[in-house]
């Protein structure tokens, strides 16, 4: 992996540092640029890598690692973006996803980390929250990269920055209560020395010990706090001076700085959009709304500025305020107020509201209220479900692929539309040189079962046979488990884009006697989810788990995770993994 790191801080050097150890890079495939020529070349000579003089480099490198002050990113940008670099990973502050992608060419994939100063000695926590554009390859070398350096995690961006305020500026907290408890060993009587070290390690020990035991910090707390006894004692005078509200209080402090830096970024760096002026208002409003959730103050800030912003620009803050009424999923009362704020000024379609209160109804579990305006205006889905018993089951998981699809802005949608044309030309290529053999026997013996008469099988599943024209494959089951998730995408397919190959699947499911379309229950795909880089097939493989039969995935992008984690259930097309690597 060649890689430009741009900036060898004191973050910049601890990845570099981690990185050539862990020999994740080979000296000769890292180049470092730092803010002038002199220190490149100085900093190269420290860790023996080359050095950039204008970061030219950026386009023939296979990723570019953004580790400057995040005041300096909107002029690295401006610097790299003419040489249309592969991956940018950025490790600024208060930097927003959308921000760095606007910046960047539009087939630039782009990852924000945010890992913390314990990195440098291998124990550092990383929180990596990818662009819209972020593949799962780039993903996985980001992992493996800050796996390296400590512990990490995948996140979307807001928890990205949640994580920041807890565990990034986390080891500023840790130094100031270590230095406090030390102060506290000196008064009783410890060396100066003494009482630091004692302190550290035993923060260090508690640390391991609620990581490694997997156990909930208060029940590591009650088997040393003894009734009457001393350490009880000290955690009363504690808590009775607010040493807990203390530690929240400074948390959300920091949170609410960050937020702060991103509205001072905001005011300060509007010259390095010159050339597309309007896109700061978007980043700005979207940041209001995804962010901060306020959609009073997005609406103030739209009504100052809509005279500024082009029509493009004020359909696409349209499209964003839609996903954001999506994402209140979880309180209905607030989307009713933000709906009818909306619709009260004339800027959300009535006929918008039935989809988008389908799917806050349904992800709260409210089936009487997601049917009537499921039935209203989705007539095409009635065929599959009904108001019988299929209800509750569409309200546990239905409509889960249009809240995860609303992500993304309707560039991004035709950009995925192409990928998965892309997809299903490889497989059939695939088809052509490798029979996938799907039959009871074959799953039988590739998962070594006893012979299974049934499978559930995942919209990608379906959708590969349907392009070699193999659909017939399936009357070899007595039973098709297929999930109201999977029905929902296909449905949102041909509502937006006209595909052959969906229809013909539609037709298969309405016409097959053998079709069981259900959902798994709520908590299954918690479940996997839970570890899952990659959400798509959850429902499919919650299902087979609990029908107890194999789950036939056709998605390319199934995390590793998945694969290992549930690798007793899996059956997967002959070739992806080989497709995926290529």
């Amino acid at each position: 992996m060649k890689v430009l790191l741009i900036g060898a801080g004191a973050m910049g050097g601890a990845i570099l540092r981690g990185c050539l150890d862990h020999q994740v890079w080979k000296k000769e495939d890292v180049l470092i640029k730092g803010r002038t020529a002199e220190s490149s070349r100085r900093d190269a000579a420290a860790y023996g890598v080359s050095w950039s003089e204008d970061g030219r480099e950026a386009g023939e490198v296979d990723m570019v690692i953004v580790a400057v002050k995040p005041g300096v990113v909107p002029q690295v940008l401006k610097e790299i973006a003419p040489y249309h670099p592969r991956r940018v990973l950025s490790i600024a502050a208060a930097v927003a996803l959308s921000s760095l992608e606007e910046a960047l060419p539009e087939g630039t994939e782009v990852i924000r980390v945010m890992p913390n100063t314990p990195a440098s000695v291998g124990e550092g926590m990383t929180a990596i929250a990818p662009g819209t554009r972020a593949s799962s390859e780039f993903i996985h070398d980001a992992q493996i990269i800050f796996d390296a350096l400590g512990k990490e995690v995948v996140v979307n961006e807001r928890q990205l920055d949640e994580l920041g305020a807890l565990s990034g500026a986390g080891p500023g907290y840790a130094f100031v209560i270590i230095d406090a408890l030390a102060d506290a060993g000196v008064l009783i009587g410890l060396s100066r020395k003494m009482a630091i070290e004692a302190a550290a390690q035993t923060l260090y020990g508690a640390a391991r010990m609620v990581l490694e035991t997997g156990r909930h910090p208060a029940q590591l707390r009650d088997e040393v706090t003894s009734p009457g006894g001393t350490t009880i004692a000290g955690i009363y005078a504690m808590e009775k001076r607010g040493l807990r509200a203390a530690l929240i209080d400074g948390v959300k402090a920091c949170l609410d700085k960050a937020d702060e830096m991103f509205e001072k970024l905001f005011t300060e760096h509007k010259e390095y959009v010159e050339s597309e002026p309007e896109y700061i208002y978007r980043v700005y409003i979207l940041y209001i709304l995804d962010y901060q959730r306020d959609l009073k103050k997005a609406l103030q800030f739209y009504t100052m500025h809509k005279d500024e912003m082009k029509d493009g620009d004020i359909r696409e803050f349209w499209e964003s305020e839609l996903m954001m009424c999506t994402n209140s999923f979880n309180n209905p009362k607030q989307f009713e107020e933000e709906r009818k704020l909306l619709v009260e000024q004339g800027l959300m379609p009535e006929e918008e509201f039935h989809r988008i209160s389908l799917v806050a109804y349904m992800c709260n579990l409210d089936s009487d209220n997601a049917w009537k305006h499921f039935s209203k205006k989705n007539p095409l889905f009635g065929k599959f479900g009904g108001e019988g018993e299929d209800i509750p089951a569409l309200t546990n998981e239905g409509a889960q692929f249009l809240i995860w699809q609303r992500k993304y802005p309707p560039h991004m949608e035709m950009k995925w539309r192409a990928i998965n044309i892309q997809r299903a030309n490889e497989a059939r290529k695939l088809f052509e040189r490798e029979e996938w053999h799907i039959s009871p026997e074959s799953i039988a013996k590739k998962l070594k079962y006893e012979i299974q008469r049934s499978i559930a099988i995942d919209v990608w599943g379906l959708y590969l046979l349907a392009v070699v024209e193999k659909l017939e494959i399936l009357e070899k089951f007595d039973c098709l488990y297929v999930t109201h998730f999977s029905v929902c995408r296909m449905l949102d397919e041909i509502t937006h884009f006209k595909n052959e190959n969906i229809e013909v699947i539609l037709a298969y499911l309405e016409s097959a006697d053998h079709v069981k379309l259900q959902s798994p229950k709520f908590e299954t795909q918690l479940q996997i989810r839970e570890n899952a880089e990659y959400y798509e097939p959850c429902s499919t493989i919650a299902m087979a788990i609990e029908a107890e039969v194999p789950a036939v995935i056709g998605e390319p992008m199934l995390g590793r995770d998945i694969i290992d984690g549930f690798k007793n259930y899996i059956v997967r097309p002959g070739g992806i993994e080989r497709m995926m690597e290529s």
